[in-house]
């Protein structure tokens, strides 16, 4: 190689220590959102077994109402292609096949304000149900 190429990516040792910590400071980020998304998954599946959702911040429940509406979104999508695999092979209209629910919960707003607003209003809605249906 002539001598002017080997020069342009020859670094001194400051540089190629700035180019390291640039790597590592990526990574160390991609492990960090990595780690709140598993932590949030873990968070869900205790809320579904009744566990209170307590000492979670306001950006941990955006966390997680994302998270739950990322999971909405692929078991709607999961549906509807499993429901044009079984129309395509029963040469069946897709149409025809019954319709699945399609409320999916309302996105979470910047400040989790919605979400907190829809989540209480069902859990009231469901507290209500169960009052009456023992007073039956």
């Amino acid at each position: 190689m002539p001598e002017m190429e080997q020069s342009k990516k020859m670094v001194n040792q400051e540089s190629f220590l700035r180019q390291s910590i640039v790597k590592v400071n990526v990574q160390l980020k991609k492990l960090r959102k990595e780690n709140q998304e598993k932590e949030m998954t873990r968070v869900m599946f205790q809320a579904l077994t009744g566990k209170p959702l307590q000492g979670l911040t306001m950006i941990d429940l955006n966390d997680l109402g994302w998270l739950i509406d990322q999971n909405m979104k692929e078991l709607v999508y999961k549906i509807k292609s499993r429901k044009a695999e079984l129309a395509q092979s029963n040469n069946i209209d897709p149409v025809h096949l019954a319709p699945t629910p399609t409320a999916v919960p309302a996105v979470a707003s910047e400040n989790g304000i919605n979400m907190n607003m829809n989540m209480q209003a069902g859990m009231e809605r469901q507290a209500f149900e169960l009052n009456n249906m023992d007073t039956m």
